[in-house]
């Protein structure tokens, strides 16, 4: 009762489960239909794993985008802190002149 390989490889999964179920266990039917079922699993998990990797592949280039986007952000921010102090001293430099010039002008 040897079926063509290439006959149960085009079962549908619901026909090769009933064909493997119609065997008795430890039959030819139930063990060509039990490894062919393994087979196909171990296919679309090998596919799934595909996707998954390329998957985390572009996940991992939006993590290295999002990293030089706030490298970016930090670098702008220490330059802004800069320019801050930088108005800052010129305010109080500011003030110590007018306070002087009002001092020695009374």
């Amino acid at each position: 009762m040897a079926e063509d390989p290439r006959k149960i490889m085009e079962m549908s999964d619901d026909e090769l489960r009933f064909w493997t179920l119609s065997g008795n266990a430890g039959t030819y039917v139930f063990e060509m239909g039990q490894t062919e079922m393994h087979m196909r699993c171990s296919l679309r998990m090998v596919e799934a794993s595909k996707e998954t990797a390329a998957a985390n592949r572009e996940l991992v280039q939006a993590t290295n985008s999002l990293i030089g986007a706030n490298r970016g952000l930090v670098e702008q921010t220490k330059n802004l802190v800069k320019a801050t102090w930088g108005v800052v001293t010129i305010t109080f430099l500011t003030q110590i002149a007018l306070i002087y010039l009002t001092v020695t002008r009374k």
